[in-house]
């Protein structure tokens, strides 16, 4: 798009093609429900890229994102864009990975990288506009108890957080789990708005006293907040979230039995 040396305004349409969708490995399905939890052993390790999705094996699907992270991302994007120190975004991006569903700052990261901020933000910048990575601000309609200070970065495919990381062990074997379930099913819910064209803005909600909403969407002149679990048993609606917009807030729990609600 940067060497489009004339404008096109009023002669263009856009498509953001995405990683594939859920929707899209399910449509012929005559089972969809059984085939998704047949899936999500594997596209929560290997993502969704069509090359991680028909390789023949999961030794196939790890070679794959390991070089796609390695020649995509430290070699072509890294060089188009003249980024002086690779291995320095190659850390941020680590970081990130480690940090899905955490909140992070340009001050936390600047410190643990050991570089100036407005770097930091440049290298986040280019993250996103490579579509590696998403970022999620903090609602707030200034309530002082509201955190919006920070923000949540999300990977658009949860195959390359976990080549990043170098980490394919199977779902069992993880500490991340949780991780991985909030990551792809906001990312699933971003690809259902684009195709489906339903426009929101997105956010996150948190107050200083941890109680937090993982996704809001502000639609339509309402508030719809999601909260991603992989296990429903100690998910609960929070309190402060219906008390602080009780007229245009809802509130919805996502787990694996009910994505396909949540991306139809």
């Amino acid at each position: 798009a940067g060497q489009v040396g004339e404008p096109l305004t009023g002669r263009q349409n856009t498509y953001r093609l995405f990683p594939v969708a859920v929707s899209e490995l399910l449509h012929a399905e005559v089972a969809p429900a059984l085939r998704l939890q047949q899936l999500l052993p594997q596209v929560l390790v290997y993502g969704t890229y069509p090359n991680a999705i028909t390789a023949g094996s999961h030794e196939g699907r790890a070679l794959f994102l390991r070089e796609l992270v390695n020649a995509y991302l430290l070699k072509d994007i890294l060089a188009y864009q003249e980024v002086k120190s690779p291995q320095l975004l190659l850390q941020l991006l680590r970081l990130l990975a480690y940090q899905v569903g955490g909140e992070v700052s340009l001050n936390e990261l600047s410190n643990s990288l050991g570089i100036d901020g407005k770097t930091v933000a440049r290298y986040l910048d280019l993250l996103e506009k490579s579509y590696i990575i998403f970022r999620l601000g903090g609602y707030s309609r200034n309530l002082r108890s509201e955190v919006t200070r920070t923000a949540k970065y999300y990977f658009y495919d949860i195959g390359v957080r976990n080549a990043v990381i170098n980490n394919f062990n199977e779902l069992d074997l993880r500490g991340d789990i949780g991780q991985l379930w909030e990551n792809f099913a906001i990312a699933e819910r971003l690809k259902a708005r684009s195709y489906g064209r339903i426009y929101a803005n997105q956010y996150f909600w948190r107050t200083w006293q941890k109680s937090e909403v993982d996704l809001v969407e502000e639609r339509d002149g309402k508030l719809y907040g999601y909260e991603m679990k992989w296990s429903p048993k100690k998910a609960k609606q929070p309190k402060e979230w219906m008390t602080a917009y009780p007229d245009e807030a809802q509130w919805e729990l996502v787990t694996p039995e009910t994505l396909l609600d949540f991306v139809a």
